[in-house]
């Protein structure tokens, strides 16, 4: 009995010596380390015009971290694949980078891509952090959200309309899992405000003429046009607006994704806050060809420090994250008041002489 006992006593101090070495700061080891982290994105297609600038943001962080390890152990590397704003694609994408390139993190932007991503992340135990309003993303365990939460849209939105004086609203929406989101929050503030919902008309992402839409929503004689759409879709409607000379126009988010902000002058939206200014000249002399998008480029960045910080606790990256309260970034101050769910408080914009400004703060 007493030789069995001392077995078990030195099987239990050799599993708490083990796990201790797991969970030694990642940059004490003695080893060279290599933090992988795996990015699905669109970087083709329609939603190249932010996947791209999203993966830029990605890269300007871990260049930042590769000066800061110089003479470490420590370096990373980021490894993208390009989904071309398909989920079945996003899966694969998913699969590869944790199952062959072993990546140890995967970023992604959007809500579709996202929820694609997320039971796969889930299986293989690695954190996953989607910049997307959809808060089925998350489970608060290895995947997790963060944006401006649709329900904080939707205060700011109403705010704002009421400081305009806006009674009667038209929504006008391409059907999405975070674009649904937002504008379920966005009718439920607007009829708790008193303002009415004139007419709602979704349509389906392939939607490339929208004429007989629009002429069938301006009979609803709205105050306010409530618009949110996806590349291309999104500047095919500001077009034919414009040609119609159907305005004003409002959104959240949505007019920061447009190759054209022209085509919605005038237009007022929700959005995250403005990045530094040495941000941002940093992000223009390093990708001078990439545009900048004011809401996925400096999440992407934001996520990579969250997760080089995790890195280097003495936690698991996923217990890191979890636990997280806040974090300060370019994207602004994101709390994580619903597990999993990263909140970042919005600001007001607008389109004035071709150009999105911010005009407010929360």
């Amino acid at each position: 009995m007493k030789k069995q006992n001392l077995v078990w006593g030195a099987l239990i101090v050799l599993a708490i010596v083990a796990i201790v070495v797991l969970r030694l700061p990642r940059y004490t080891q003695k080893s060279e380390v290599v933090i992988k982290i795996g990015v699905v994105s669109s970087l083709s297609g329609p939603g190249a015009v932010f996947g791209n600038s999203f993966l830029a943001g990605v890269t300007l962080a871990e260049e930042e971290l590769q000066k800061q390890t110089v003479g470490t152990k420590v370096s990373y590397q980021i490894i993208a694949e390009d989904d071309g704003g398909k989920p079945g694609t996003a899966a694969s994408a998913a699969e590869k980078l944790i199952t062959v390139d072993r990546v140890q993190a995967i970023l992604t932007t959007n809500s579709s891509t996202g929820n694609a991503v997320a039971p796969i992340a889930r299986m293989h135990q690695v954190v996953h952090l989607c910049s997307c309003a959809d808060p089925a993303v998350a489970d608060g365990r290895h995947n997790f959200a963060i944006a401006v939460t649709p329900a904080a849209h939707a205060k700011l939105w109403v705010v704002e309309a009421m400081r305009r004086s806006v009674h009667h609203v038209a929504i006008v929406n391409q059907v999405h899992p975070g674009i649904d989101a937002i504008i379920a929050e966005v009718s439920k503030a607007a009829k708790t405000a008193g303002i009415a919902i004139a007419d709602t008309e979704s349509f389906p992402p392939e939607t490339r003429d929208f004429k007989t839409l629009l002429v069938k929503v301006r009979t609803s004689k709205p105050e306010v046009y409530y618009v949110v759409a996806l590349p291309p879709a999104l500047d095919i409607l500001g077009k034919e607006m414009q040609q119609l000379r159907i305005s004003p126009i409002s959104s959240s988010v949505a007019i920061s994704l447009t190759a054209d902000p022209k085509l919605f002058e005038g237009a007022w939206y929700t959005d995250v806050q403005k990045p530094s200014d040495e941000f941002i000249n940093s992000y223009e002399q390093r990708f001078p060809d990439v545009r900048f998008d004011n809401t996925d480029t400096p999440i992407g960045y934001d996520m990579v420090k969250i997760l080089a910080s995790g890195f280097a606790s003495q936690r698991t990256v996923a217990d890191y994250v979890a636990i997280l309260p806040v974090y300060t970034g370019q994207s602004g101050v994101m709390k994580q008041k619903t597990r999993g769910i990263f909140e970042i408080p919005p600001v007001v914009w607008k389109v004035k002489d071709g150009k999105t400004i911010p005009v407010s703060l929360n």
